[in-house]
């Protein structure tokens, strides 16, 4: 059986010309200047995205063309006042948390960590950068990681994180830094929807800390750069807009693997302080930024994740992770 309006076969891959005719035109034409390897992931995980829509709402397959399009395509984008977004969320509340934001939370009810930087292979150090390492640190300190943890991120993993469309001309469109900074294109829309909806469930939840878990560089010109990384292009956003949903001001706990606190915290500060809408109170991020330095000889280890855990739960942001790491 074919669902005949959006041509989604019944194995719900949706043809190409009708992902192109939902979407809108910057990026169908960005969709189209996709290079081969880029483009079959990408319809593929579109195609992913819409089967699961369509579980959820079997009679409903226009509409869910139109959703999955839709996070590609930035119209889930933040809007402009605290106002706005408050009307924002009511309405992402409304038509994507009933399957979009579930693939992003894991069915276990564990507070979540975001993350950037580890990998397995090359130069990954065992015990500290390692993606093993970092996964069986979360759950070390109880909390889960978008990747491998929920649905979405297994899919992303599916497609192995986009590889192949790295530096794709239509993946990643207007571009502001070049290679993979960019802020238009399917891909930065994607993430930006990705790290709204895992962020959104922290929000709802009401999650007071946020572990975040970095090793990354603070030289630009340096290809695994932190303004390259997801969370600073779209987590980080994200954490700042879920503000209006319930006045959440989260503690922010940085653990940063390259043992340069200082300077980490302080462009985090300036970062989440930078990005806030018109209107928000005092200019500054409500919540505190703490930092936790876990530098070349320190492991991610039982006795590390003891010293987050007691940082993860001490008010306030007179405590800074140094102290508490005592002789270690």
């Amino acid at each position: 059986m074919v669902h005949s309006e959006v041509g989604i076969p019944q194995d719900g891959r949706p043809l190409l010309n009708s992902t192109l005719k939902h979407l809108n035109p910057s990026v169908r034409e960005s969709w189209q200047m996709m290079t081969a390897p880029c483009a079959k992931d990408m319809n593929a995980f579109f195609a992913d995205l819409l089967s699961h829509c369509v579980s959820k709402h079997p009679r409903e397959s226009v509409r869910c063309m139109d959703q999955v399009s839709q996070v590609f395509d930035g119209r889930h984008s933040d809007l402009a006042t605290p106002i706005e977004q408050h009307r924002r969320h009511e309405r992402y509340d409304d038509q994507l948390s009933s399957w979009f934001v579930p693939l992003a939370t894991s069915s276990q009810s564990k507070s979540k960590m975001l993350w950037a930087g580890f990998w397995d292979g090359e130069d990954a150090e065992d015990g500290r950068t390692t993606e093993k390492a970092l996964f069986n640190f979360a759950k070390l300190v109880d909390h889960e990681t978008v990747h491998p943890d929920t649905i979405l991120g297994r899919l992303v993993d599916k497609y192995h994180v986009f590889r192949s469309c790295d530096g794709d001309p239509g993946a990643w469109r207007k571009s502001e830094f070049g290679g993979a900074a960019s802020t238009g294109g399917p891909l930065p829309h994607f993430w930006r929807a990705a790290s709204e909806a895992f962020v959104w469930a922290m929000a709802k939840a009401n999650q007071q800390s946020i572990p975040v878990m970095l090793n990354k560089d603070m030289y630009f010109y340096n290809p695994r750069n932190l303004w390259l990384s997801v969370f600073w292009q779209f987590e980080i956003p994200a954490i700042v807009n879920s503000h209006p949903y319930g006045h959440w001001c989260p503690k922010i706990v940085l653990v940063d693997l390259r043992g340069k606190c200082g300077k980490l915290r302080s462009l985090i500060r300036t970062k989440l302080d930078g990005v806030l809408p018109p209107g928000y109170p005092d200019r500054r991020f409500c919540g505190d930024v703490v930092c936790l330095p876990c530098g070349p000889g320190c492991k991610l280890d039982k006795e590390f994740a003891n010293v987050l855990k007691t940082l993860l739960f001490t008010p306030g942001s007179s405590t800074e992770g140094s102290e508490l790491l005592g002789g270690r």
